[in-house]
């Protein structure tokens, strides 16, 4: 992959994403960004990062490493963070942005799905030595931060991600994005903690510190994958959300398995229509009124904390 040629960024929409800003930003904010991450656009092939890095890519004979990841990010229309060697055992990384297929931190797509992507990948970065779903959690509990910051508390989408990884979960039973329990606690203690006013290695610092107090430990993984097994491979439609009310219905009112399906019902059983990838969910009529009210007078029985 030859040496990218610095142009003009493209003109942007007052409500669209501004990759060019976000990265300059956060190079800035984040000092360890700017000496060893190349942020890059998949869509026009612009890059935000030092001649020094990117010459020491090329001598190390990683930009054809990073010339697939961004055929990845345009083939698969989403985000990626790469880690690659610049010599010396040291590594950098690359932050390949794309706007996602399936929009995961708003039901459409737009400025703050493609910002929620942006710091995701950011957020790998600033947390590498976290690895798999606590790596996960690390990155979308920053990412959430930022929504806050950018956007304020306000948006309804500021509890889209947290539906979106919990139903994903039971669609998939692929437990390494599940985040749910590292945002909601965010999105809840922003009602009272000032998140606002930190600094960016605070907003890092913290997302890291939600990530490990909130990541369930690999026994938990377990035992919500077993619970929620009958839905694996199921349709996001109401055969689908039954059966997650059945188990949910039947789950201990203080249990992760009970937390986890009250918190994929909710949002259809409160909302008109929620999306999810791109697929209308509705749930409507006497029979989901009487699964609401059960799940109400169960709630009620659950321990303080």
């Amino acid at each position: 992959m030859k040496k990218p040629r610095p142009h003009a960024p493209p003109a942007t929409p007052a409500a669209a994403f501004d990759f060019n800003e976000a990265a300059r930003k956060a190079a800035k904010d984040h000092r360890e960004l700017q000496r060893s991450t190349a942020f890059i656009d998949a869509r026009t092939n612009s890059w935000v990062a030092r001649d020094a890095l990117i010459e020491k890519l090329i001598d190390e004979d990683e930009m054809d490493t990073i010339e697939s990841v961004v055929k990845s990010a345009k083939r698969l229309k989403t985000s990626f963070s790469q880690a690659v060697n610049i010599g010396k055992n040291k590594d950098a990384h690359a932050i390949v942005f794309h706007p996602d297929k399936n929009p995961l931190f708003a039901s459409t797509k737009g400025l703050i799905d493609d910002a929620g992507s942006f710091d995701h990948e950011t957020g790998h970065v600033l947390a590498p030595d976290f690895h798999f779903t606590l790596g996960e959690n690390a990155a979308d509990g920053y990412a959430m931060l930022r929504h806050i910051q950018r956007f304020g508390t306000d948006k309804p989408e500021t509890d889209y991600c947290g539906w979106k990884r919990a139903l994903a979960f039971a669609l998939t039973g692929i437990s390494s994005h599940l985040t749910t329990f590292t945002v909601d606690k965010i999105v809840l203690d922003s009602k009272s903690a000032d998140f606002m006013s930190l600094t960016p290695k605070q907003t890092a610092a913290i997302a890291k510190d939600y990530a490990r107090a909130h990541t369930p430990d690999d026994k938990a993984l377990k035992k919500l994958q077993a619970a929620f097994a009958t839905v694996k491979g199921g349709k996001p439609d109401e055969k689908t959300f039954s059966e997650i009310a059945r188990i949910t219905l039947a789950a201990n009112p203080n249990s992760d398995v009970f937390k986890l399906g009250h918190r994929i019902l909710a949002k259809p059983l409160a909302e008109k229509t929620v999306i999810f990838n791109g697929k209308k969910i509705s749930l409507k009529g006497k029979d989901w009124a009487d699964i609401q009210a059960k799940l109400q007078r169960k709630l009620a029985l659950k321990h303080p904390n």
